[in-house]
């Protein structure tokens, strides 16, 4: 998403891209849990699989990747690069994702 801010009161968002890619559902998942009454069973509890599974590697990888080509593009669409942007503020808890974003997109991060 990206804001530009202005002396008015913004109540509109600039560009905004929103991404999920269902065919890697398996490198982050959870085989069962959730907010069903029957989503928990004792042999689901038993199997240990509330636990989240994740390939650590490949996650952070294709993170990266996706960060930042969505980032260029809402640069792209709105004729910026990243020297024009003095703050991002990514949907992403992991530090090492956001730096290696920023790393890639060639601008200064904070989060390092």
């Amino acid at each position: 998403m990206l804001l530009e801010a202005t002396d008015e009161m913004a109540t509109e968002v600039d560009t905004s891209i929103f991404w999920r890619d269902r065919r890697l559902w398996r490198r982050l998942s959870q085989d069962a849990g959730g907010r069903q009454p029957d989503a928990r069973t004792v042999e689901t509890v038993q199997q240990r699989m509330h636990f989240v599974h994740q390939d650590g590697q490949q996650v952070f990888r294709y993170a990266v990747r996706k960060m930042f080509e969505v980032c260029h593009e809402l640069l792209r669409r709105n004729g910026l690069t990243a020297d024009d942007v003095s703050l991002m503020i990514p949907h992403q808890a992991n530090r090492r994702i956001i730096a290696a974003t920023a790393e890639r997109l060639d601008c200064r991060s904070s989060g390092s």
